[in-house]
């Protein structure tokens, strides 16, 4: 199994002026939820739910950290990593499913996610995970 990174559990607010997280997800409301709780941290926000148009956006721009749904009627989670990493090796992939699949889980991981969790997910851990990423 590929390590995940150790989550901060202090309660602090976060700064990430100056950093680009793009959502790749298959649900408008995933990304207007999402772009609420990332409001306070002044990131750059980009969001898609068209996984094409999010690998456009990382040949495009300099994101610093990809959230990612798994499944999408136009490619596969596993291939939408491994395009991630082609286009970007060092960019940090977050998946988030709402399936919950071990055996899956494992194989994203060595494809080249960083960090998989299952919705419905805790809003404060996803925050303190991100942080993690955004402080690497």
């Amino acid at each position: 199994m590929c390590p995940q990174k150790q989550v901060n559990s202090s309660n602090t607010a976060y700064n990430w002026k100056n950093k680009t997280i793009l959502l790749i997800d298959n649900d408008e409301l995933n990304c207007t939820v999402i772009s609420l709780f990332l409001k306070p941290t002044f990131c750059r926000f980009i969001c898609t739910t068209n996984p094409l148009e999010g690998l456009n956006h990382i040949k495009e721009h300099s994101i610093d950290l990809v959230i990612t749904e798994l499944y999408f009627k136009k490619i596969y989670g596993i291939n939408l990593i491994r395009q991630i990493k082609e286009i970007n090796k060092s960019v940090p992939v977050i998946v988030q499913s709402s399936l919950p699949y071990e055996n899956e889980k494992e194989d994203y991981l060595r494809t080249g996610c960083d960090f998989y969790f299952t919705k419905p997910f805790d809003f404060k851990q996803f925050m303190q995970i991100i942080d993690t990423y955004m402080k690497s």
